[in-house]
């Protein structure tokens, strides 16, 4: 017992329509899932060690909690308090 079925394998390869093979589909499409992947992977490396950045900026805030509402109750307006902040 066999069944047959059509399939248009177009796709695009290197910016050029190209009608392929059912290997060369899957050998490109497995190519592109690894990009995608490591694309994702450091995208979201990059956001975790942007969280991570802001985490221990908040650690150091509560380690010097007294400090800080020091710095903000003298500084004259926003962008001092901001600088001293950062500093």
């Amino acid at each position: 017992l066999q069944t047959n079925f059509s399939a248009n394998m177009l796709a695009l390869v290197d910016g050029v329509p190209r009608t392929l093979t059912i290997d060369q589909f899957i050998s490109y499409w497995v190519t592109h899932q690894i990009e995608i992947i490591q694309r994702r992977t450091r995208y979201r490396l990059r956001k975790a060690e942007e969280d991570a950045h802001m985490q221990r900026g908040l650690v150091k805030a509560l380690d010097a909690l007294d400090e800080v509402i020091a710095l903000i109750r003298r500084s004259p307006d926003v962008d001092e308090a901001r600088a001293g902040l950062m500093a």
